[in-house]
């Protein structure tokens, strides 16, 4: 991984002579030369490793570190940060609350009549000081220890409930959901702020490139023709990240498909779409297979059985029977009883799930059937399961037999996309899927926020927790439960996990505070997890996936563009040759689309500014590159086509 990283790092050492020879280049956040120092360090750590000269291992904070060099990690992050301090603000006065309450329970337990009745634990044992009653509240704040912590006192003395219901009711009812408010509210305007500059810059930079590509039209106005396009696709295909996936017919499709009132030109709004679909992975394949186009077979009936979707409906019903067989199976494994015949019907499953694949590849090109991702998996899960049940017959193999029952599982994946084609859930399978590409960002700092504290309680706990340790004697958890411990990172992730679907474990606390030499060193961690983790992290997780949802599930059908007409002109004539056209739209692009639709005002306020920069003349005041090249445009970063 860090040499991964090295090499990575060492092939952008052209961006510092470019940043010095022309334009500011530098990023927000930790930068490569900051990595190139962090992994430095790492190795320097390794060679005192190895030489014993040192004991602390940092190296997994520094790949921690290393994380934020990736510009992806940093902007979500940043977006956070941003919301601190208002959520600074609400922890204050939170903590307030519990000090307060705390205090007032204090002058209410030394009154002497409370102290000739109250329980043992409140008045001079374990929760007879101040700070073990400020844990205590902390605790049913987090809801973790309600009512059970106020229990003995209340059922004692009843007029008790006059401080414990209101506290909760303040912090639990009113302080908590104002944090995650305030905590998401400015999560969400920063990251408007931040993707609007960028939309912004963006078209900027991209109607600089627009003057210089363009020529004066018989009406005085600019437009680029598909010879000046043609160009600039070139010039983008000698980019890296561009070369792979952008060809001559890619540009003369994008060229096709935005020209929306057929003057074989480009407008300024028609190159600002068109520099969008660059992004977009276009591809043309041949429909039918080469044994129909070179070698002549027929296969009509088999077409007609393919085409009118008999095909699907066949494979779906044995789809069905093979999963009831599933569970048959499942039960005669679990009674221990193997009938002869079970081998004979998994071997027929898997022979005519290997036809169905054939028969699809015999009548569809390879490339077409290979395009799509569901496809993909039925041949290599029915090739897999064929080929293990043929060489599993051999005597020499019979000890793979095993496998293809777990083969024959996984083929049921494909339940899912029988679902799919069930309307009533075709929407809202497309939604998830959706949904899981926009919240990408969302999942990675939650993750980087888990592996942070696992980090910390492997360097803090690691090795201490377990049941015959005798600093744990009388300890609760400890006595009739299975431990989860900081012993090893996959331990100390899952042990994270643990806590922050529960929010908060006062069992645990209690559990580290024994263990550490730090004074509430178990409390410390266990609040800073709450607070960064659940409210923080773990909330805007959940508000941010609840908002897409609700915008992508009341958002109506979109409207027919112009360039959906033209691509669907642009298929019908390649159909007519015998040829498909794919378009598919990366996740990157999908989840910038996605959150321009989700976020509030960010689509209009982007659209506002693209029709102020298209109309009202700003690019007359843009200056061009010093040599006025295509080549000037790539090499002076003016222009960002894919948000680089």
């Amino acid at each position: 991984y860090e040499l991964r990283l090295g090499a990575d790092l060492a092939s952008r050492a052209q961006l510092y002579s470019l940043a010095k020879a022309g334009g500011d280049l530098t990023q927000t956040g930790p930068s490569a030369r900051f990595a190139l120092l962090v992994l430095c360090a790492m190795w320097a750590d390794v060679a005192l490793c190895l030489s014993g000269l040192a004991h602390l291992h940092w190296r997994p904070w520094g790949r921690v570190l290393l994380l934020f060099y990736w510009p992806r990690v940093r902007e979500v992050f940043q977006s956070a940060k941003r919301a601190s301090a208002d959520f600074f603000n609400i922890l204050v006065i939170w903590f307030t609350a519990v000090v307060f309450f705390a205090w007032l329970l204090k002058l209410a337990l030394h009154t002497p009549a409370v102290q000739s009745k109250a329980p043992y634990d409140f008045v001079e044992g374990s929760l007879g000081g101040f700070p073990s009653l400020v844990q205590m509240m902390f605790s049913m704040a987090t809801g973790a220890s309600f009512p059970d912590a106020m229990d003995p006192l209340v059922h004692t003395f009843r007029w008790m409930v006059a401080i414990f219901y209101p506290f909760v009711c303040l912090t639990d009812l009113l302080f908590t959901p104002m944090m995650l408010a305030v905590v998401y509210s400015a999560f969400q305007a920063s990251t408007k702020l931040r993707l609007k500059d960028y939309y912004i810059k963006r078209n900027l930079g991209l109607v600089t490139v627009f003057r210089m590509l363009a020529t004066p039209c018989a009406d005085g106005s600019l437009a680029i023709s598909f010879e000046s396009f043609e160009r600039f696709v070139e010039e983008l295909r000698r980019i890296p990240e561009h070369g792979k996936k952008l060809t001559r017919e890619n540009a003369h499709l994008i060229f096709q498909s935005l020209d929306v009132d057929g003057n074989l030109v480009l407008s300024c709004a028609e190159f600002l779409d068109a520099c969008e679909s660059l992004l977009q992975d276009m591809w043309i394949t041949y429909d039918k297979s080469v044994f129909i186009r070179v070698y002549g077979f027929k296969f009509q009936r088999l077409s007609r059985v393919h085409s009118s979707g008999a095909l699907d409906s066949i494979m779906s019903a044995v789809l069905s029977l093979n999963s009831v067989f599933v569970i048959v199976q499942a039960v005669y494994v679990q009674a221990d009883f193997n009938p002869p015949a079970i081998e004979a019907i998994e071997n027929l499953f898997s022979l005519l799930y290997m036809l169905d694949v054939l028969a699809r590849v015999a009548i569809e090109d390879f490339s077409k059937y290979w395009s799509v991702w569901g496809n993909r998996f039925d041949f290599v899960t029915s090739s897999l399961l064929f080929f293990t049940g043929l060489v599993t017959t051999m005597p020499a193999f019979r000890i793979f037999r095993p496998l293809l029952a777990y083969l024959n599982t996984m083929r049921l994946l494909r339940v899912v996309r029988l679902i799919r084609k069930v309307p009533r859930f075709e929407i809202l399978i497309a939604q998830l899927a959706d949904l899981w590409v926009v919240s990408g960002d969302m999942f990675l700092m939650l993750a980087i926020t888990m592996l942070t504290f696992a980090l910390l309680g492997n360097s803090l706990f690691g090795g201490e927790v377990w049941k015959g340790n005798p600093r744990l004697q009388g300890v609760a958890l400890v006595e009739g439960y299975e431990l989860w411990n900081f012993n090893d990172m996959s331990g100390s992730f899952l042990t994270v996990f643990n806590i922050l679907i529960n929010s908060y474990v006062p069992e645990y606390v209690d559990m580290l505070n024994r263990l550490s030499s730090v004074p509430y060193a178990g409390t410390v961690y266990c609040a800073g997890l709450f607070f960064v983790g659940v409210n923080v992290g773990f909330n805007i997780v959940t508000a941010f996936l609840l908002d897409v949802f609700v915008s992508m599930h009341g958002s109506g059908p979109a409207g027919v563009t112009g360039e959906a007409i033209n691509l669907d002109h642009v298929r019908s004539r390649l159909q007519d040759e015998g040829k498909v056209l794919h378009v598919r739209i990366p996740a990157d692009l999908k989840r910038m689309r996605a959150l321009a639709g989700v976020i509030g005002g960010l689509e209009d306020a982007i659209m506002e500014a693209r029709k102020s920069i298209v109309e009202n003349g700003t690019a007359k005041e843009l200056s061009t590159p010093e040599d006025g090249t295509l080549a000037g445009i790539r090499h002076k970063g003016t222009v960002v086509v894919a948000g680089d």
